[in-house]
């Protein structure tokens, strides 16, 4: 991919807010400090890209590849990564309040690294805990998810979102916990 090192580009440059980037090739891109606010990049590679301390707030990324991406303290509030793989992408410490990250490729072992409050209002599906997140995360709770009761794997929905303030969805969209 280009090198897009912005160290030093003035301030005006980095701001990339409200652009349609669906489809781009970021590939390995250098994109810290780069503001994507409210912008589109449905579709987009963002494979090994730098976007630490990147606002994506109410950014559009539906499907987008950020496989292995460096999304250190990047802000994610309110950004719909709807089927993006965030396979391996760092998360530490990012802001992903409200967002939308049903059917994406991510695991506990990254969300737990997201940290003070981060995925508050955020929002995964049943089976996206079931199959991504409870395999990793049960090791606090115990049991396998298919040897637990209907009762017994909500208790655990209950806990996880008093644990993060995610919520959980079914299949029809529809909150189920909390």
């Amino acid at each position: 991919g280009m090198n897009f090192n912005l160290s030093g580009v003035d301030e005006k440059a980095r701001n990339w807010s409200g652009l349609n980037l669906s489809g781009v090739d970021f590939r390995g891109a250098y994109l810290v400090e780069v503001h994507f606010k409210g912008s589109k990049l449905n579709g987009a590679n963002l494979q090994n890209a730098n976007l630490s301390v990147a606002n994506l707030q109410n950014t559009k990324l539906l499907v987008a590849n950020l496989q292995n991406a460096n999304l250190l303290v990047a802000n994610l509030q309110h950004a719909d990564l709807w089927g993006a793989n965030l396979q391996h992408a760092n998360l530490s410490r990012a802001k992903l309040q409200n967002a939308e990250l049903r059917e994406c490729d991510l695991s506990w072992w990254q969300l737990e690294k997201v940290k003070d409050g981060g995925l508050t209002g955020s929002k995964i599906t049943e089976e996206d805990f079931k199959d991504k997140i409870y395999p990793e995360w049960k090791a606090e709770t115990g049991s396998e998810w298919e040897a637990l009761t209907e009762s017994e794997r909500m208790t655990a929905m209950k806990k996880f979102h008093d644990e993060t303030g995610m919520y959980i969805l079914n299949k029809w969209k529809e909150q189920i916990i909390p």
